[in-house]
C-alpha cells in the first residue's frame, strides 16, 4: 500500500517547508488584466507665488509627491497629497486612465482680494494632453472653484479696510467648467446632403488621458500686456488686507480607471 501511494504521487512537485501556506500565484503580479476599477476622482496640482512677488508661468502636474517644489519668491518644500495627486512626472500611474469631464481652479480663501481679482482676470489656463491643447482660456475666472469658503463684506474700521472677502465662484460642488456636451445635428445651408456631416457635432464625453500619456496644465499670468507687461505682482505682507501670495489648486475632474487588485 505504501509503495502504491508513493508511485501515485511521485509526479507531484515537492515544496520546501518555507513555502507551506504560500501558494505560487501569490508571487505573481496581483493586477487583474483587462479589468478596471472605475471611480469619480480628480487629479490636482498646486500653483504657488509668495507675497510681494511677480507672478510667473508655471507648468503643473510636472512635480509628483515626494519631490521638491519652490514657491516663486518663497520657500521650498516636498510635495505631499495636499498639494498634488501625482505619483509620477506628467503622467498617471499605469494602468490608470482619466476621462476629464471638467476643470476647476480653487484660490486659497486667505488670499489678498486684490490678488484674487487680478488672478481671475489676467491669467491664461492651458490644458495639454501630449503636445496638443485641449482647452485654453484667457480668464482663469472662467474656471470656478467648485467649493470653498465664500463671503462678501464692504466697509472699513479704524484698523483695516474691508474690500471684500470672496472665493472664485459660488462654493457649490456642482460648479465647475464642464468639457462635456451633447451632440448636435446641423443643417446644410445649400440643401446639399454632403455638407451635413461638416455641421454635425458629436457628443463629447470628456478629454481622455490614456495610460502613460503625458499631460500638463500651464498657468501663465505674463501675457496680460494691456495691464502689466510681465504679469502682476502680489500684494506685500504689510498691505491692507495682508498679502499672502497666490495659492491656487487646479483640478482635472473626471472618471478614473484604476487597476483591479
Amino acid at each position: 500500500m505504501k509503495k502504491l501511494s508513493a508511485k501515485r504521487f511521485s509526479h507531484l512537485q515537492e515544496i520546501e517547508a518555507h513555502e507551506i501556506g504560500r501558494p505560487h500565484f501569490r508571487f505573481k503580479n496581483p493586477l487583474a488584466g483587462g479589468l478596471g476599477d472605475f471611480v469619480v476622482q480628480s487629479e490636482w496640482d498646486y500653483y504657488g507665488i509668495a507675497a510681494a512677488t511677480a507672478c510667473v508661468l508655471q507648468t503643473l502636474y510636472s512635480i509628483p509627491q515626494g519631490q521638491n517644489f519652490t514657491i516663486t519668491g518663497g520657500a521650498t518644500f516636498a510635495k505631499t497629497l495636499q498639494t498634488t495627486s501625482m505619483q509620477l512626472n506628467a503622467q498617471l500611474q499605469p494602468p490608470e486612465r482619466l476621462l476629464v469631464r471638467g476643470l476647476t481652479v480653487f484660490l486659497d480663501n486667505t488670499m489678498n482680494q486684490g490678488d484674487v481679482a487680478k488672478f481671475v482676470s489676467q491669467v491664461i489656463v492651458n490644458f495639454f494632453v501630449s503636445t496638443k491643447s485641449f482647452f485654453v482660456t484667457n480668464l482663469a475666472g472662467k474656471l470656478p472653484a467648485g467649493g470653498g469658503a465664500w463671503a462678501q463684506q464692504f466697509g472699513a474700521t479704524a484698523a483695516t479696510t474691508i474690500i471684500g472677502v470672496t472665493g472664485n465662484g459660488i462654493p457649490s460642488e456642482h460648479q465647475g467648467f464642464a468639457v462635456t456636451a451633447p451632440g448636435a445635428q446641423g443643417f446644410s445651408a445649400t440643401g446639399d446632403p454632403s455638407e451635413i456631416a461638416m455641421s454635425t457635432f458629436p457628443q463629447i464625453d470628456g478629454i481622455l488621458i490614456a495610460q502613460q500619456q503625458a499631460f500638463k496644465v500651464i498657468i501663465d499670468p505674463t501675457l496680460a500686456a494691456h495691464i502689466a507687461a510681465a504679469g502682476f505682482t502680489t500684494a506685500a505682507g504689510g498691505a491692507v488686507p495682508a498679502g499672502t501670495g497666490v495659492n491656487a489648486f487646479v483640478h482635472l475632474e473626471g472618471t478614473k480607471a484604476r487597476a483591479v487588485l
